[in-house]
């Protein structure tokens, strides 16, 4: 069972009102109409799988049903003031994680959808090949740059890219919780760390 995905093209666009400044852009793939049919089913099969064994970070909050950024601010928020109306000192950190997308390492990510969240089988192996030898190029200004293999990075711009960014960090909030840190993920750029 093999992904027919694999092949994209790449444009850019920028994230701020600094559209002049080159690290403002961000590759952006433009995958066809089927492709992102596909993502959406698989994706949708993985949540149901996920949810229903409760394999998800709880203190997931983007990409989840009924879960948004508001329920991540809510309860950083709540978690704030009760920590200072107890007289407790609080620290936060913000982190912007928006090029951590491109530093996945596909095996990595594949050996913890096996060992971390049970994929097996068929799955596993629509995953290999979905995320294996997938290739791009560029076009800008009219012209397009020669064909390149991606060895890392999960496809912005795909159904399923930010839900498998998710899952390959995933135990960065385990071991946080376990250093008496809160974290949670706000939105496919954006996670803050707070301590109470």
């Amino acid at each position: 069972m093999l992904c027919l995905c694999v092949v994209c093209y790449i444009t850019f666009s920028y994230h701020n009102s600094l559209c002049g400044v080159l690290k403002n852009f961000r590759p952006v793939s433009n995958l066809s109409f089927l492709c992102k049919l596909l993502e959406r089913v698989v994706q949708r099969r993985l949540e149901a799988f996920l949810d229903s064994n409760d394999l998800m970070p709880t203190t997931q909050s983007a990409y989840r049903r009924f879960r948004s950024t508001e329920t991540a601010v809510t309860k950083l928020c709540f978690d704030l003031l009760v920590a200072a109306d107890g007289g407790q000192m609080s620290a936060l950190c913000l982190l912007d994680v928006t090029a951590a997308f491109y530093t996945v390492d596909h095996t990595l990510l594949l050996d913890r959808l096996e060992r971390q969240f049970g994929l097996r089988e068929n799955v596993l192996e629509w995953f290999r090949s979905y995320l294996l030898d997938r290739t791009f190029w560029v076009i800008y200004g009219g012209n397009t740059s020669r064909v390149v293999v991606i060895f890392c990075s999960v496809p912005q711009g795909s159904v399923l890219g930010p839900g498998l960014f998710i899952l390959y960090i995933a135990d960065l909030a385990e071991n946080m919780n376990k250093q008496t840190c809160q974290l949670s993920y706000v939105y496919r750029r954006f996670t803050f760390v707070y301590t109470l």
